[in-house]
């Protein structure tokens, strides 16, 4: 990881922001900038909040839920493969002790 860092601008719902951050994650935190900022306007678009803050509140409690939303749909998927890996690990087992009595 590099200690490298720069300064960059990110534009989130039509305000800039200076931001300093490792060179490898300026990418990242592009489109993370881009992702806030598509969220926040969304709701001030909608009409139902019109207080700058509220709807950053907003926009990060939906991404929040979002975040936790597929951390848990990872660790169910983890937990489904964990068991089929050991089902699969004790049938191998099953098999290779049988064929090491027929012969």
């Amino acid at each position: 990881m590099s200690e490298d860092k720069q300064t960059i601008q990110v534009s989130i719902a039509g305000k800039r922001y200076t931001v300093i951050c490792p060179s490898e994650d300026v990418a990242a935190l592009n489109q993370a900038a881009n992702h806030l900022s598509q969220h926040m306007l969304r709701i001030q678009n909608s009409g139902a909040i019109s207080n700058p803050e509220r709807i950053a509140v907003m926009a990060a409690l939906n991404l929040a839920h979002e975040l936790l939303t597929e951390r848990d749909v990872s660790l169910d998927y983890k937990t489904v493969v964990e068991e089929k890996m050991k089902l699969l690990s004790a049938t191998m087992d099953e098999v290779l002790i049988t064929a090491a009595d027929t012969q």
